[in-house]
């Protein structure tokens, strides 16, 4: 574990909590990608946020997930979501399983990330050039928008390519405080601090998303301009150019919205990357109840409203 970086002060007791915005689309605020498609001029732009990004390094690539769940079993565990079995439904109340400052010297010593889990409703939100909406694994449905903020450590103004995402946020900030904490699990995430600050990528990554509830199962993997999707079963299933799950290759560099599937045309890297989701789908936990089950014979706490 490296120290931490020179600048950083320790926080001190009282410190407030770190907040997660969930379900807003790609393009609700300002700071989306001037290099992109213009996504529309009446989305709502928050001052304060625009006035931060403007001060902030843009992580541009960040990706959420699917769902609001699998999102926070991700920032908790900073292992992927499957292996909780997050993604094959919400932790809805009736579920009976789970994860078992305003001062200028202190705003400038103070690491802010903001981050949006996944995408918006589609009928409700704008996604810009992304494909699709939340709860599928296309990118409007996980890439989202990002800001870090530190001014006395990082220089701001940037926009950082990489991809990166939401289990990545416990290894920076481990990085970050200087903890010595020896894991008791590997850890799926990465230490984002350097290439926060401009330095060159380590390695290149695979980023998974996997999303089952309600719909046929989705899973995906991004790997440097590529993404592979199978879709509609289980990719334990899946065989290029025979029946079964759906199996679409995209090569987002010069397709960011999704359409051309090249699977077909590229049956070597679809191969490759296939062989790649079957093995991340194997670290799924079995027996996960379906998203409505429970639901009937709850009774809720006082005073809660539950919709429809």
């Amino acid at each position: 574990m490296r120290p931490p970086p020179n600048g950083f002060r320790f926080p001190t007791p009282g410190t407030r909590p770190c907040h997660l915005l969930a379900g807003l689309a790609w393009a609700f605020l300002s700071l989306a990608s001037s290099s992109l498609p213009a996504a529309t001029t009446d989305k709502a732009a928050p001052p304060r946020l625009d006035h931060l990004a403007a001060q902030s390094v843009r992580l541009s690539n960040f990706h959420g997930a699917p769902l609001c769940s699998p999102i926070r079993a991700g920032l908790m565990t900073e292992r992927w979501p499957i292996r909780y079995g997050m993604g094959e439904s919400v932790i809805t109340p009736w579920r009976k399983w789970g994860l078992g400052t305003d001062e200028r010297t202190i705003a400038n010593d103070t690491f802010v990330l903001f981050f949006i889990s996944n995408g918006g409703i589609t009928r409700r939100a704008d996604h810009g050039p992304w494909r699709a909406d939340k709860g599928t694994v296309y990118e409007g449905g996980i890439r989202t928008s990002a800001l870090v903020r530190w001014p006395n450590c990082i220089k701001g103004g940037r926009s950082i390519g990489t991809l990166t995402g939401y289990i990545d946020i416990y290894p920076t900030l481990k990085r970050i405080a200087g903890s010595q904490v020896k894991e008791s699990m590997p850890l799926d995430g990465r230490d984002l601090l350097g290439v926060i600050r401009g330095e060159p990528e380590a390695s290149t990554r695979e980023w998974f998303s996997y999303y089952a509830q309600g719909q046929p199962k989705q899973i995906s993997l991004n790997e440097v301009s590529w993404k592979l999707i199978v879709a509609k079963d289980s990719v334990l299933d899946a065989k290029p150019g025979k029946e079964g799950p759906r199996i679409e290759l995209f090569g987002l560099d010069r397709d960011p919205g999704e359409k051309s599937n090249l699977a077909s045309a590229q049956p070597d890297r679809t191969a490759a990357m296939l062989k790649k989701l079957r093995v991340h789908r194997h670290l799924k936990i079995e027996g996960i109840p379906d998203f409505l089950e429970g639901k009937k014979d709850f009774v809720a706490p006082e005073n809660w409203l539950i919709g429809n």
